[in-house]
């Protein structure tokens, strides 16, 4: 029983550990989208403010387009890795549930073990006592 539950234990942990490295791409892929869109709102600022922008309309619509499909990419990307996220999210849930209850199951196998032997000591210190 013990073993069991020492390897649920370490199932959970693991577990734990995939899902906080799930958590990362996540992480990973939202910040990669900030930077796009940050690098797209510089190029149309820049675009804007300068008074040479006729000469750079075709390298600066390449460049916006490039950022776009990749925006696309990333944004497809996160919303994969956002259900793979969920998925290990409900993978940990299920192993927290699982080590929860052989660690109860664990702790009434010793109680049981302990109320037999104060029963046994009980019935072992009468039956000496008695005449």
């Amino acid at each position: 029983m013990q073993d069991r539950a020492a390897k649920s234990k370490r199932v959970l942990a693991a577990q734990q550990q995939l899902h906080r490295v799930e958590q990362w791409k996540l992480a990973d892929l939202q910040g990669r989208l900030a930077e796009l869109n940050a690098a797209q709102i510089d190029t149309i600022s820049a675009l804007n403010g300068s008074e040479l922008h006729g000469l750079f309309i075709e390298a600066t619509a390449r460049r916006l387009r490039s950022l776009a499909e990749e925006a696309q990419r990333v944004t497809l990307d996160k919303d994969k890795q956002s259900i793979k996220t969920s998925e290990h999210a409900g993978r940990v849930r299920a192993a927290e549930r699982l080590a929860h209850a052989l660690q109860i199951e664990l702790d009434r196998e010793i109680e049981r073990k302990e109320l037999m032997e104060i029963i046994d000591q009980y019935l072992t210190n009468t039956r000496t006592s008695l005449p």
